[in-house]
């Protein structure tokens, strides 16, 4: 049968006040259930296992609580170790410049191509890419190879700079042309080598370096300050509170005005609805009139009937 052994357990609330505890347990994970499960414990929501340096190693949390550790001294292990001097960095050999050749990035092949050699072309007639070469810089003209320019034509092609009618010929897209390509800023320019070539390239002969323009001074911020707020005395507040009541009763009597005219005008316009109904109905009685009129002339026209033959016999 295995000896009970005694640990140490302190317990935590929610509002991290401690209350040491001591137990007699098989195993650590035994002793905090144990604490956990005795009567009088359901405020207690951390159960932690002290070792011998004082601190606590191992935790047991209530159901339902975040698995938060309290805070406090001698609470967990790593205090003490936070709590000693850590010694300075010590300090990094300096990394020595390439002094290779340096192989530009697509990405920035991409940026030069789009920015400072197609704005120079025309974007209403075709062209391939051996008339890019001429514009690009001559720093970067070294690396637009066979290698490099296949990449670079498809992403222009992907990103809808560029369109492509022919096999071999290519189109700049209309969309694109009110598009902001110059007015970003220009490409970088590459890293000059301690030989005084720009990226390690010869190419039998010097190449200047491309002067980059001064960057333009910050605008300079003027900060307004601040309107004080006015200040108002009670005659003041009283005042204002009266020509407020009285543009609100003014309101309400410019829309009373409005109602009253707008009232008036249908008024006036019911009263020539009735005139024009009148005038229709004497129009139509006196359309009625004229067939019995017509009847009249025409029977007081025509001549009598003549006498049936046996008045004339008799």
């Amino acid at each position: 049968m295995n000896k009970k052994l005694s640990f140490r357990i302190r317990m935590y609330d929610k509002d991290d006040n401690q209350c040491p505890a001591l137990i007699e347990a098989h195993s650590a994970d035994q002793a905090l259930t144990l604490v956990q499960g005795m009567p009088g414990n359901e405020r207690f929501v951390a159960f932690g296992l002290v070792g011998e340096d004082g601190n606590c190693h191992k935790w047991k949390y209530r159901a339902g609580v975040p698995r938060r550790r309290p805070g406090g001294l001698g609470t967990f292990a790593s205090t003490l170790q936070h709590a000693r001097a850590v010694p300075p960095p010590a300090p990094r050999k300096a990394v020595e410049p390439p002094s290779g050749p340096v192989v530009i990035s697509l990405a920035e092949m991409y940026e030069v191509v789009k920015k400072r050699a197609l704005p120079q072309m025309s974007p209403a007639e075709t062209f391939q890419v051996k008339d890019i070469t001429k514009y690009i810089p001559e720093p970067y003209r070294a690396n637009w190879l066979p290698t490099v320019w296949p990449a670079v034509m498809k992403r222009l092609i992907n990103e809808g700079v560029l369109l492509k009618p022919g096999h071999f010929n290519y189109l700049r897209n209309p969309e694109w042309i009110n598009r902001k390509l110059v007015e970003e800023e220009p490409a970088v320019a590459a890293a000059v080598a301690p030989n005084g070539h720009m990226n390690g390239h010869t190419n039998g002969h010097d190449v200047a370096p491309i002067a980059q323009p001064e960057a333009a001074p910050p605008p300079i911020m003027v900060r307004s300050e601040p309107e004080p707020e006015p200040t108002l005395t009670p005659d003041d507040k009283i005042d204002a509170t009266l020509l407020l009541l009285r543009r609100l009763v003014v309101d309400d009597r410019a829309k009373k005005e409005k109602i009253r005219a707008l009232g008036d005008r249908l008024l006036d316009v019911l009263g020539m609805l009735d005139t024009i109904r009148d005038d229709l109905d004497t129009l139509m009685k006196a359309e009625e009139a004229v067939p019995l009129k017509v009847d009249a002339l025409l029977t007081s026209v025509r001549p009598p009937p003549p006498p049936p033959q046996a008045a004339l016999a008799a």
